[in-house]
């Protein structure tokens, strides 16, 4: 079972959480090619990094055994619960100052650190039940281990079906949203520590800071957390990111159908924009122009309506520029919103109709650049159009050193590049089964195109249903690849 309609699979989970194991693919007979480092180039101030390797990926080759890092051959992984394996992988995020990346693992409970260079596992933190290395026989882990197996669990330093992480390198934190625990956590990004959570604390059945009910105005230890949709509460967390420039940490709540702010060192709520039905704070009905407080959030009519979210599942914070970029699948668009104010400024994906004027989106096709007045729709042909999004649900990633946007579109499985400024379509990468552009009629495709269908495919270039994508400074764009089960990074 993988995780598409996220809020759908909230429900269900509730009465899955022993896990959801599902059938892995036919073991592959998969050899590793020696890993190839990036070259650095570039005379100016900032190097110019220039990886020397187009397709490589790490995961699982059986049930019980992992690539020994990137590998560059053809196959897919299967599902795995081992050190490097992935059962479900939602978010993932790249500290390319250190030289980690993290994986966020949704059904195993866990989220997993490797190795940048070499794609070699590091540890995992969560909760485990047995253990054949470093981590605990059970219970919460301290830091980074080897060889936990992992389960859900409430408590501190535990996940149940976590989905998203954000780092915040220079402050040696990062920040993971725990969906069906409704709240936001905070650990040391070097040790893997646990710091503390936000949210509605629904109990504290033991010590700790949080308190005994209520919203948690801070991080907080030793709380049980409950469902809701209030000022400083989550309802179902599918996303985050850091402004590493104001300090804000930004939430994407999709059941609450709302984006939220919070001061990110403290944890203090500070406000919410979307489509307000009703208020009881300075939020005003309508569409929020500014992040407000006491505000009910509703998804009528988002696909048509500026600023409003149906679900917003994935988002990404351009510090440099002053922009967060939201995927809502719901309403079949992204959208590009203001960090100081929240305010809407544009969006992207398949219009449908128009209500024009200057700026307003075309009607009848892929809007050429971020464009208001829109109703968007699902792409008409499955895996095909350009710029037009069929099932784009956890893949967004903006690059501000490059200037382009990506984005995972896991029902037409391919991953397209746009402008980031202008919101301009550039082109695609995948599987191909036809073209009428400059992407080739078939096989994959060996840079970004246009004109492409694209099909699910376990090649090299090739992917199924890939979900979340990260553009890292190395030089590399990284995959959710999400239903081979394996991680994959490509030039950028």
């Amino acid at each position: 079972m993988k995780r598409h309609k996220l809020f759908i699979l909230g429900i269900i989970v509730l009465g899955l959480q022993a896990g959801c194991l599902g059938t892995g693919l036919n073991p592959q007979s998969i050899q590793n090619t020696p890993v190839l480092n990036p070259v650095v180039s570039g005379g100016g101030s900032t190097p110019v990094v220039i990886p020397t390797a187009s397709f490589q990926w790490i995961g699982a080759l059986t049930s019980s055994t992992v690539t020994s890092g990137w590998s560059s051959s053809s196959g897919a992984s299967v599902i795995a619960s081992v050190d490097g394996g992935f059962q479900n992988v939602n978010g993932f995020a790249v500290d390319s100052v250190n030289g980690f990346f993290y994986v966020v693992d949704y059904y195993n409970h866990q989220i997993s650190k490797f190795a940048s260079v070499t794609g070699a596992f590091v540890g995992a933190i969560g909760k485990t039940n047995s253990s054949t290395g470093t981590c605990p026989a059970s219970g919460a882990t301290s830091g980074w281990c080897t060889g936990g197996h992992f389960t859900f669990g409430t408590g501190d330093g535990e996940f149940q079906n976590p989905t998203d992480i954000a780092l915040d390198i220079a402050n040696d934190v990062f920040y993971v949203s725990d969906f069906l625990n409704y709240r936001v956590s905070k650990y040391v990004l070097s040790t893997g520590a646990y710091m503390g959570s936000i949210g509605e604390v629904a109990s504290k059945p033991g010590a700790g800071t949080c308190p005994s009910s209520g919203v948690a105005t801070s991080w907080c230890t030793g709380g049980i957390f409950a469902q809701n949709a209030g000022d400083g509460s989550f309802n179902l967390v599918s996303s985050l990111g850091v402004d590493t420039v104001g300090g804000s940490l930004f939430i994407a709540d999709q059941a609450a159908r709302k984006l939220i702010q919070v001061t990110a060192s403290t944890g203090a709520f500070v406000g919410s924009v979307g489509k307000v039905s009703s208020s009881t704070g300075n939020c005003s009905v309508g569409v929020a122009t500014s992040w407000c407080t006491g505000g009910t959030f509703t998804a009528t009519g988002a696909a048509s309506i500026d600023g409003s979210y149906s679900t917003p599942a994935a988002l990404s914070v351009d510090s440099t520029n002053g922009f967060i970029y939201v995927l809502d699948p719901g309403s079949h668009k992204a959208n590009k919103i203001l960090i100081s104010t929240g305010a809407f400024v544009g969006a992207i994906g398949y219009v449908g109709s128009s209500t024009g004027g200057p700026g307003a989106c075309v009607a009848g096709g892929g809007a050429t650049g971020w464009c208001t007045g829109g109703t968007f729709a699902s792409a008409p042909i499955p895996g095909a159009g350009d710029g037009h999004f069929y099932d784009a649900y956890y893949g967004i990633s903006a690059d501000a050193d490059s200037g382009f946007l990506y984005i995972g579109d896991q029902g037409a499985n391919r991953i397209m590049k746009f402008d980031l400024l202008t919101g301009a379509f550039i082109g695609a990468k995948g599987k191909l089964i036809a073209s009428n552009g400059t992407c080739p009629t078939s096989g994959f495709a060996p840079d970004w195109c246009t004109g492409g269908t694209f099909s699910s495919g376990t090649g090299r270039g090739q992917y199924k249903a890939p979900g979340s994508v990260y553009a890292a400074a190395d030089g590399y764009l990284y995959v959710n690849d999400t239903s081979n089960y394996r991680i994959v990074r490509v030039a950028k």
